[in-house]
């Protein structure tokens, strides 16, 4: 628990702040994602097209349903960079949510 406070407050000076005062400067209404449904149960929850609630856009993840081994060939046919090539201690994994796709990621900014 105290390791995932840690983990909250760095994902919040690191990549929420940032990336709300870009929505907010910016004020798109659609935002595409990369999310996908197998990287966690939250994730699972949602779907192609949702509406944010943190920052009142229409979400679009067009690789909602991609599985890893898809996500891997094609990063691969496209020579593109993988994700999981890096460390990032606010990245989410299959039991932690970044805070960009969760309600508490915009709570926590406002709090900050």
């Amino acid at each position: 628990p105290e390791n995932e406070e840690r983990i909250k407050a760095f994902s919040t000076i690191m990549k929420l702040e940032p990336f709300q005062r870009g929505m907010k400067e910016l004020a798109p209404t659609v935002w595409i994602t990369a999310l996908r449904k197998v990287q966690n149960p939250n994730r699972a929850g949602l779907d192609i097209v949702s509406h944010d609630g943190n920052f009142n856009s229409l979400k679009v993840s067009p690789l909602f349903y991609w599985s890893d081994a898809e996500m891997e060939a094609y990063l691969k046919q496209h020579k593109l960079p993988n994700e999981w090539d890096y460390f990032d201690p606010a990245k989410a994994d299959d039991k932690r949510e970044c805070g960009l796709h969760a309600a508490w990621g915009g709570q926590a900014v406002a709090s900050a």
